[in-house]
């Protein structure tokens, strides 16, 4: 794993995007970092949880694709199939959270999010075993 990067983007707006998809055509490799945090309470005691993914640039039927590339094609086009399934909601504004995370995770484009190296699942592999 490397401990330096050349350039680091934060945000995967339209500005952030735009960004890493001209530094990836001059050369430079991506790494998407996907970073989730949940908190609550269970029985009394307040919780939280974090995971954090990385999807990395690869070749997908031929064509090296980079790590936005991947992440946003994979992520439109699971919802468009789940709709096209009947499997959300078929009029009015659907929210990321109406789309049920293990159902989008089975898509086979969600696929690559459910594929996606998590440290933090070794380390704890690693823990578990000590």
């Amino acid at each position: 794993m490397r401990s330096h990067a050349q350039v680091v983007v934060i945000g995967g707006g339209v500005v952030g995007c735009s960004v890493i998809y001209h530094l990836t055509k001059l050369g430079m490799q991506d790494v998407v970092l996907i970073f989730v945090t949940v908190s609550g309470t269970i029985n009394g005691r307040l919780l939280q949880e974090s995971s954090v993914s990385k999807i990395y640039n690869r070749v997908m039927h031929g064509t090296h694709l980079s790590g936005i590339q991947i992440t946003t094609a994979s992520g439109v086009c699971a919802v468009l199939d789940l709709l096209a399934e009947g499997a959300i909601a078929q009029s009015g504004f659907v929210r990321q959270e109406d789309i049920a995370l293990d159902q989008f995770l089975a898509n086979r484009f969600g696929c690559n999010f459910a594929n996606a190296e998590n440290p933090l699942d070794s380390e704890r592999l690693s823990a578990d075993a000590a």
